[in-house]
């Protein structure tokens, strides 16, 4: 039950006592937050999102592994939606902040809250493999003046291993047939 808490509520909550501590400590996904995610979970509570979004919310995201934007190796959270996105957050495609009914709900709730009020922040990265091979590439088309709108792309791209492994192994395939 604690998991549909804000964020910012279950910690309080559980600063209450030992028995509610024990509680929180039995929720779904709370050892595995503290254990694996404390980054994450510590940003929530600096930047003041945590009240914004419940439990659920956030384990919900930790544990989603690909991007919602297009369905790539996702290594970025975007904090105000708490959605999974990876490099192509750049591309001018951020993902909805929440929706305006929800936005509504939560600033009608607080008294005296206003939409400016509502927090926003850049996400940190998490942990993913980047191409050295990709880097090379722009440094060369940039020596020969061959450079392409788009040519950064493929450089600030953050893979999972197994989507690492294909790509250099269709870069290799690519290379050794002269394609």
């Amino acid at each position: 039950m604690c998991s549909l808490l804000d964020v910012r509520s279950l910690f309080n909550f559980r600063h209450a006592n030992c028995h509610a501590q024990q509680i929180v400590r039995e929720t779904s996904g709370y050892e595995a937050v503290i254990t694996h995610a404390l980054a994450a979970l510590c940003v929530t509570l600096r930047t003041n999102i945590a009240s914004w979004f419940n439990f659920s919310d956030l384990t919900k995201a930790l544990c989603t592994r690909a991007c919602h934007i297009c369905g790539s190796f996702s290594g970025f959270i975007f904090l105000p939606s708490f959605m999974r996105c990876c490099s192509c957050i750049r591309e001018d495609s951020l993902p909805s902040i929440l929706s305006l009914s929800v936005l509504k709900n939560r600033v009608e709730s607080s008294s005296g809250c206003q939409y400016s009020l509502v927090p926003t922040v850049k996400s940190l990265p998490q942990n993913g493999i980047c191409c050295s091979g990709c880097q090379i590439a722009l440094e060369k088309a940039l020596w020969s003046s061959r450079i392409q709108s788009n040519a950064c792309a493929p450089r600030d791209k953050v893979y999972s291993y197994d989507e690492f492994m294909e790509h250099f192994w269709n870069a290799a395939r690519l290379k050794t047939y002269g394609n």
